[in-house]
């Protein structure tokens, strides 16, 4: 038996198989993804209400999909995707924040959801939570939109914080099947 070293960084044709035959139906990855953040702090968010993140820094984007006058990312590709977002919501009176909750919609409707419940004890002025999961993209014109939903016992400066706060609110998608 021998051992065969490869160079380079691909192999075309069929490829020899341990019995002889040729493989075949080997795929290679989707190489579709996206990731965009919040680099300005989102200011002017009303306590007590579900709000689109106004998403700003578009960090990676293999299919050119988001469209940024509606803040949202548009599937170009059908097939699986993996979503995952966080919304860190800040409030500016400490230890008064009630609820914070990350909410990821496709087309309008509420996905998958993951809130801190803090009412009877309350939680600091910034509070994350994170939530993902996988959702079929049927259609070419199907949307993500990341949302967040502050609830504060005292609300004073309510915003979606991103990197100036040095915290992170941010939506990733990647397509795996």
């Amino acid at each position: 038996m021998s051992l065969i070293k490869v160079k380079g960084s691909s192999i075309t044709g069929a490829l020899a198989a341990v019995d002889g035959s040729a493989l075949t139906g080997i795929t290679s990855s989707t190489n579709t993804y996206f990731h965009a953040d919040l680099t300005t702090e989102h200011t002017g968010i009303s306590d007590n209400t579900v709000t689109k993140v106004n998403l700003n820094n578009i960090q990676f984007d293999t299919l050119s999909s988001w469209d940024s006058s509606n803040k949202r990312w548009i599937s170009t590709t059908t097939g699986k995707y993996y979503v995952s977002g966080i919304v860190n919501c800040y409030n500016g009176n400490t230890s008064n924040m009630a609820i914070a909750s990350t909410q990821i919609k496709k087309n309008g409707s509420t996905l998958f959801v993951s809130h801190l419940d803090w009412r009877n004890n309350y939680g600091g002025y910034s509070n994350a939570s994170e939530v993902s999961g996988i959702v079929d993209m049927t259609n070419t014109t199907d949307y993500i939109e990341l949302f967040g939903y502050p609830f504060a016992n005292s609300a004073s400066g309510l915003k979606f914080a991103g990197t100036p706060s040095g915290v992170q609110t941010s939506l990733t998608i990647i397509r795996i099947a």
